[in-house]
């Protein structure tokens, strides 16, 4: 899962980009996202900072922040999994929204 990725956000059009990484490598996985337009923050982008781990079921559950360009910052919890049709897509999903999105991997 670790790359850079990027979809079109499910619910207002937007571009999403995400960047996976494993800085530590101690196996919790870090996430960044950015948004071109973020319907959660009633506004142009945001960026969302969250961690997490890859469970057995290949999963990755992850928890942490949004904060919006307003300064508003929101709790949010997100799971990242694999789509069978090929490796380099995921569908990132936030937990207790009306929120699935596609995300193709654009680097390693």
């Amino acid at each position: 899962m670790i790359g850079l990725w990027q979809g079109v956000d499910s619910v207002d059009g937007s571009l999403r980009t995400i960047a996976i990484t494993d800085r530590n490598g101690d196996r919790s996985l870090e996430v960044l996202a950015n948004d071109t337009y973020w319907s959660i923050c009633e506004g142009p982008g945001g960026l969302e900072t969250v961690t997490g781990a890859v469970g057995d079921d290949g999963v990755l559950r992850t928890s942490g922040q949004i904060v919006c360009h307003s300064g508003k910052v929101l709790e949010v919890r997100t799971n990242f999994s694999r789509i069978d049709t090929g490796p380099d897509i995921l569908l990132e999903e936030v937990v207790d929204q009306p929120f699935k999105t596609l995300l193709f991997r654009i680097n390693q």
